[in-house]
């Protein structure tokens, strides 16, 4: 899974504050993230109870899960003119 800020034009498509979330630009074709459903132009917001604003937050969060471990991240996404928003469980491999 790899992520980037969103930035301002990004964040009024998605109808957010700037500097909220970070969107997906790579999803591992057979990871965990694309088997939980996560996809490319998704925009990360929570990784459990914490806020996805900061990559290095992020990264340094990410790298604490152990194989196994559960994860619930909540998403948004843009669907057509539809912005949906969810929480999907993954587990890390």
């Amino acid at each position: 899974l790899t992520v980037q800020p969103l930035g301002d034009k990004g964040s009024r498509a998605m109808l957010m504050r700037p500097g909220t979330g970070l969107v997906v630009t790579k999803v591992e074709e057979d990871g965990a993230a694309a088997k939980g459903g996560v996809e490319r132009g998704d925009v990360l917001l929570q990784i459990g109870r914490f806020p996805a604003n900061n990559l290095d937050e992020v990264g340094e969060l990410l790298e604490s899960v152990t194989p196994g471990q559960g994860l619930l991240l909540t998403i948004r996404r843009l669907s057509g003119r539809q912005i949906q928003q969810g929480t999907l469980q993954l587990q890390v491999r």
